[in-house]
C-alpha cells in the first residue's frame, strides 16, 4: 500500500519536473521511507496515549531512534512486520520502564547498556542490511563518532534524570539505548531472523487453510 501510494506520488512529481525514470524511483524510495516512518510513529504515539505512557515512550524512543539512524541494525523482512513487532517492542519495554525500581538497579542496567554500547560501536557500527552496507572506512568512522556522541548525550541526560528523581524516564531511555545496541549485535540479527522465519511459516500455514 505504501509503495503504491509512493509510486503514484513520485510519478506525478516526475511528470511535473520532467525527470528520468531513475529519478522517479529515487523519489518513490524516499517517499516510502517518509510515509512509512510517519505511519509507524503515528500508530505508536496513538497507542502510547491510549495506554497513558506517552512521555515514557518518548523518553525510550529518543535515543533508540538516533541509535537506529546512526548505528544501523537488523530489520524484519516486511514493513508490516516492522510496524507490528516494533510497536509491540517499544510499547512493551516502555510499559516495563514504568515499574518502580531502585537507583542501584537503574545504574546497573545503565552500566550494562554502556558496556554493550561501547563494544558494539567499536565492533559493528554501522551495522548494515542486505540492501544497505556501508563499506567506506571514513564514512564508517563518522558513524561511529556520531553514535559515541549519542552515548555521551544519553549519559548526561541520565545523570540529570536521576538527580531529578525521574527514574521512569531514565529507565526508559536506558532501555531504549540497550535495545538499540542489541539490534546491532549478531545475536540481535539472529533473534529477528528467527522471528521472520516463524512469521513466514505462519503465513504459509494460513495460506493453506
Amino acid at each position: 500500500m505504501i509503495k503504491g501510494v509512493s509510486d503514484r506520488i513520485a510519478q506525478g512529481l516526475g511528470e511535473q519536473l520532467k525527470v528520468s525514470n531513475d529519478q522517479v524511483e529515487v523519489y518513490s524510495y524516499g517517499l516510502q521511507i517518509v510515509i512509512g516512518a510517519t505511519v509507524k510513529l503515528t500508530v505508536i504515539l496513538t497507542l502510547a496515549l491510549i495506554l497513558g505512557i506517552l512521555e515514557v515512550v518518548l523518553a525510550y524512543s529518543l535515543f533508540f531512534i538516533f541509535l537506529r539512524r546512526y548505528g544501523g541494525g537488523v530489520h524484519l523482512g516486511t514493513y508490516s512486520r516492522c510496524l507490528v513487532v516494533g510497536a509491540a517492542m517499544i510499547l512493551g519495554l516502555s510499559k516495563i520502564a514504568t515499574i518502580n525500581i531502585s537507583v542501584n538497579i537503574l545504574i546497573i542496567t545503565a552500566a550494562l547498556a554502556l558496556l554493550l554500547g561501547c563494544y558494539a560501536t567499536y565492533k559493528w557500527v554501522p551495522a548494515g542490511t542486505e540492501k544497505k552496507v556501508i563499506r567506506d572506512v571514513r564514512l564508517r568512522r563518522k558513524q561511529k563518532v556520531k553514535v559515541f556522541i549519542v552515548i555521551v548525550i544519553w549519559l548526561i541526560s541520565l545523570a540529570f534524570l536521576i538527580h531529578a528523581n525521574m527514574l521512569h524516564y531514565a529507565f526508559a531511555a536506558t532501555l531504549g539505548v540497550l535495545t538499540g545496541f542489541f539490534l546491532i549485535t549478531p545475536l540481535g540479527y539472529k533473534v529477528l531472523q528467527r522471528i521472520d522465519i516463524m512469521l513466514n511459516k505462519l503465513e504459509r500455514g494460513y495460506g493453506h487453510v
